[in-house]
């Protein structure tokens, strides 16, 4: 263009215009075949690194304990997984893409001005000193900003999360207002943040605008000096112009690129804080224990969720024999579900305190044991699928036939059956068609179809009506056979036929026998007994209809009054 620029006015110059016009063409193909090709491979490599960091992040947020999660809000990892991975991607994509094409054209460019007129890139460097030193002003304020609006996100998004999870409660207390305000805190607060990180952006976007009107000014003057001057063809002004333009696009871009690196940068470091962060339990190395019995030890345990925390097991021991099965009862506080996190390690457990079929639990790898164990909850969390999907949750590939006959040990077969699409029916999110009763009980087949060794039901009876606890009991003592089964309840008479009982006081073990031994010793377990006969009598002669919904607590509700729940 210089070259066409410079005939003009000269003769011929049509042979040297078509020259430089082919010229420009296959120059200008050349290029849009190449910008495709690195936008190609640089965009679909940062799709590549997202998706694996995403998923690198899943699989080690899957190693962690429950701790780290009783610490960290679900709304803040939501966000760390999707915002900052996003983040992330976005400098390493098409950031790395500007920033490649900028450091390779402004220096390509500048060396081929230099050698032209070394005045005008003298001039025109003095704009860029200044745009050098704005950028190095307003970095830190980008950075601090970003991780702020990052934070701010993960804020925004556990509150939105907790409010949806928790609508039923919100519309029940007529809430609405009050979470409404409780978001809009939260809003107004990534609101502010985003208004600051906005403004620190614009305003670096102003010094290059700036930037570039100086240049060009700089350029006007001193060029047409030098061409008044006789010491530059109208050519060269053309070509300090026209690169001039060529190079803001890329210094914008490396001004774009400054805003977002900050931005970047915290996504990463909250990325690592969970990368860094280590599981508290170790995986077990003895690989040759074979395929488990379920024989239980605990001998003088003492457990506590937390260095400041009191002890929530004291000195506990009690033995459980391979096939046995026995109940932990006690009041509200006294330990029990604390047993079953520390049996599944969902907890760290001090060394030699749990045994396994004599081998101590740190020692079995965590598969091994959890493969082993037939859980339920207190909270009986169910996925947004099928039952089908939901009992045979544990199995690579379920099996129907299995399935219902879990179900029907669940006693949750009748139920099921009135479905229109039986086990294929949708449950929707966290199973909030079913009742809780029929949760409950899918819970208990979800654990009966792994077939388990240890098979551990915490409080798992405690929404059902005397008549189904009664069928459910039978079915499980039935589907029992041969497993090594903990019942964790507060309703007695749910463990009443149970092998052994182990009454729970203060986190230690005071009582342990059959139903009838404990009765007849008049202890701990013959006091909850008799209040809890005593309630359900009251109850009846209320006519069961509920005024004493205290009775169906049982053992929770005596402990309540009495002073005994923490």
């Amino acid at each position: 263009m210089r070259g066409a620029i410079d005939q003009f006015g000269k003769r011929p110059i049509a042979e040297y215009l078509y020259s430089a016009i082919a010229l420009y063409l296959a120059l200008a193909a050349c290029k849009g075949v190449f910008r495709f090709g690195m936008r190609w491979f640089l965009v679909t490599s940062s799709r590549r690194v997202e998706a694996n960091l995403r998923n690198d992040l899943f699989r080690h947020l899957e190693t962690l304990s429950f701790p780290y999660f009783n610490r960290v809000k679900t709304g803040d990892l939501l966000a760390r997984a999707t915002q900052d991975v996003e983040a992330v991607r976005m400098f390493l994509g098409p950031g790395f893409m500007y920033i490649s094409d900028a450091l390779i054209r402004i220096p390509l460019a500048i060396a081929l001005l230099a050698t032209l007129q070394p005045v005008m890139l003298i001039s025109m460097a003095i704009s860029l000193a200044l745009l050098a030193v704005s950028v190095r002003f307003l970095t830190p304020r980008l950075h601090k900003y970003s991780e702020g609006q990052q934070k701010a996100i993960g804020d925004l998004s556990d509150r939105a999360n907790e409010c949806f999870a928790g609508v039923r409660v919100l519309k029940a207390f007529a809430q609405e207002k009050t979470a409404e305000r409780l978001f809009d805190d939260v809003s107004s607060h990534y609101r502010k943040n985003s208004f600051s990180l906005i403004s620190a952006g614009s305003l670096s976007n102003v010094f290059f605008a700036g930037a570039k009107d100086l240049t060009l000014l700089i350029l006007f003057g001193v060029g047409g000096t030098l061409f008044l001057m006789k010491q530059a063809k109208v050519g060269d002004l053309y070509l300090f112009l026209d690169y001039t333009a060529r190079l803001y696009w890329p210094v914008f871009v490396l001004g774009w690129m400054v805003s977002m690196y900050p931005r970047a940068r915290a996504a990463a470091k909250r990325l690592e804080e969970v990368f860094d962060t280590k599981p508290e339990i170790a995986d077990g190395t003895r690989l040759d224990a074979g395929e488990l019995r379920g024989a239980l030890e605990i001998r003088d345990l003492t457990f506590a969720y937390g260095p400041e925390k009191a002890p929530v097991l004291s000195g506990l021991s009690f033995r459980v024999g391979a096939g046995e099965t026995v109940a932990i009862v006690g009041r509200t506080g006294a330990g029990k579900t604390t047993i079953a996190s520390l049996l599944g390690r969902f907890f760290p457990v001090p060394s030699g305190r749990i045994f396994v079929d004599g081998i101590d639990i740190n020692d079995l790898p965590v598969r091994t044991l959890r493969s082993a164990l037939g859980y339920v909850p207190q909270d009986h969390f169910l996925f947004s699928d099928t039952i089908f999907e939901n009992v045979g949750f544990a199995a690579d590939t379920p099996n129907r036939e299995r399935a219902q006959w879990a179900v029907e040990r669940a006693c949750v077969a009748e139920d099921i059956a009135a479905f229109s699409k039986g086990l294929d029916t949708e449950i929707g999110e966290r199973g909030i068609t079913l009742s809780g009763g029929q949760r409950q009980r899918v819970s208990i087949a979800r654990a009966l179809f792994v077939l388990p060794k240890i098979l551990i039901l915490d409080d798992s009876l405690s929404a059902v009506d005397m008549h189904t606890e009664e069928r459910l009991v039978q079915n499980l003592r039935e589907a029992a056979r041969g497993r090594t089964t903990l019942l964790i309840a507060h309703r007695l008479s749910t463990v009443r036929h149970a092998d052994r009982i182990v009454v729970l006081e203060g986190g230690r073990a005071v009582e342990e026998g059959s139903h009838d031994e404990l009765v007849r010793r008049r202890g701990v377990y013959a006091d909850l007994w008799q209040k809890q006969q005593i309630e359900e009598s009251l109850e009846e002669e209320n006519g069961g209809n509920g005024s004493l919904p205290s009775a169906r607590r049982g053992v929770g509700s005596a402990a309540d009054r009495n002073g005994g729940a923490r």
